[in-house]
């Protein structure tokens, strides 16, 4: 199922690539993509990079397939139209903000194929190794544990032999 080409509100879970995206200051961009057109755009970057300064996003410069892509994922420059510019800083990043101006996005990836699937790949494949604290941590749990369960077990012995002592214990027959 495509989009319509008519301009129309959808849900960011159906955009796909190929579509073309309307940002206005303060919409959170909905995938990757290449700004072709726009007035005086920002994004915020800091959730992808860390960067705390907006970076200025310019469509301008020559056709996208004057020169090779210098996105993670060359391939797409086949789906690229020409009509859409590289040079500058044309690329926008799903999950960052637009922190002002306009612009028009073609869609380049979405999902698990944009910079923050890719990310939430990485990590989600990466093995933690405990850190030193985490270690000590465990070491003190496990010895809390031990030291726990043997008060435990003493203060058992301890009351049963007292109970015991203090005549508590009475054994009776029952006769049917």
């Amino acid at each position: 199922m495509t989009n319509p080409p008519v301009p129309c509100s959808v849900l960011t879970s159906t955009i796909l690539v190929g579509d073309l995206v309307k940002l206005t200051t303060g919409d959170k961009i909905p995938a990757d993509g290449l700004m072709f057109q726009g007035f005086n755009v920002r994004a915020d970057e800091a959730s992808l990079t860390g960067e705390a300064e907006t970076v200025r996003k310019t469509p301008d410069g020559e056709p996208a397939f004057s020169r090779p892509l210098s996105h993670p994922r060359p391939a797409l420059k086949l789906i690229v139209p020409c009509s859409l510019s590289i040079a500058g800083n044309a690329f926008l990043y799903s999950g960052c903000l637009i922190s002002e101006g306009t612009g028009l996005m073609y869609v380049t990836a979405v999902g698990p194929k944009s910079q923050w699937g890719i990310i939430k790949e990485h990590l989600s494949e990466r093995d933690e190794e405990p850190t030193p604290l985490q270690e000590k941590l465990e070491e003190v749990a496990d010895l809390i544990g031990k030291v726990g369960l043997g008060v435990a077990i003493a203060c058992f012995v301890v009351l049963t032999i007292s109970w015991i002592a203090a005549g508590n214990y009475q054994y009776k027959e029952v006769r049917s």
